[in-house]
């Protein structure tokens, strides 16, 4: 195969694609990981604790 300049134009033009292509895959794969890192921080976070009262409890709390 002859190197000719149009042949290294279209070649650079492919990479450059390809480029682009990884750019996007990159920038989607990020998102995903921060999407996740998200998810975690909240599933770790404590839940707040509820009291319920018994209405014996209730009855008891008032009656004092």
């Amino acid at each position: 195969m002859e190197i000719t300049r149009a042949s290294l134009d279209e070649y650079l033009k492919e990479l450059q694609q390809q480029r682009e292509q990884a750019t996007a895959q990159l920038n989607a794969i990020a998102g995903a990981i921060q999407a996740v890192q998200v998810l975690i921080e909240k599933s770790s976070a404590p839940e707040p604790e509820i009291q319920v009262k018994t209405v014996e409890a209730t009855l008891a709390a008032d009656a004092a």
